[in-house]
């Protein structure tokens, strides 16, 4: 069986944030739409419920961090504890996919799934692989990194990797 996910979508909420549910909800491996945000989007909480979206409001940063970095991994992190299934999705909220091209990186993910040895900060873990768009290895966070789709735990511990890196 193929898995499902949990999508965490991070980030402020924009006036396209209902478009973008009802196009994910469309999604057959979509578990459950998780919205983590900044407590001055609050009042938005109960609409997103009605939508049947989870929403995890976090405080804002003192130090929000060059390029929002900071933020990013705050709400990344906090979505990523909120997900209740063994994979997730992680993407900003300025971002909308057609659902075709959803579904082709789905079934990329898929295709390439398998368990691989990796190396992390110079220790060796087994890790589940996990599908980034435009990453780029020296400035992790920076605002191209916006999608990121993986096994839950793996994200947690490339997360965690991100938030001590020295």
């Amino acid at each position: 069986m193929n898995p499902t996910f949990d999508l965490i979508i991070q980030g402020p909420i924009y006036p396209w944030i209902y478009e973008i549910i009802n196009d994910y909800k469309k999604l057959s491996f979509v578990n459950k739409i998780i919205i983590s945000s900044w407590e001055a989007y609050a009042e938005y909480k109960l609409l997103l419920f009605d939508y049947g979206v989870k929403m995890v409001l976090n405080q804002d940063l003192q130090n929000p961090g060059r390029n929002n970095r900071n933020r990013k991994i705050k709400s990344s992190t906090s979505g990523i504890e909120a997900c209740q299934s063994d994979y997730a999705i992680v993407m900003r909220s300025d971002i909308l996919f057609d659902i075709a091209s959803f579904e082709k990186i789905y079934d990329f993910f898929l295709e390439n799934k398998e368990p691989t040895l990796k190396t992390i900060h110079n220790t060796n873990i087994p890790l589940n692989k996990i599908v980034c768009i435009n990453f780029v290895q020296d400035h992790p966070f920076h605002p191209n990194d916006w999608f990121f789709m993986g096994h839950k735990k793996d994200l947690e511990v490339f997360r965690h990797s991100m938030r001590h890196r020295k």
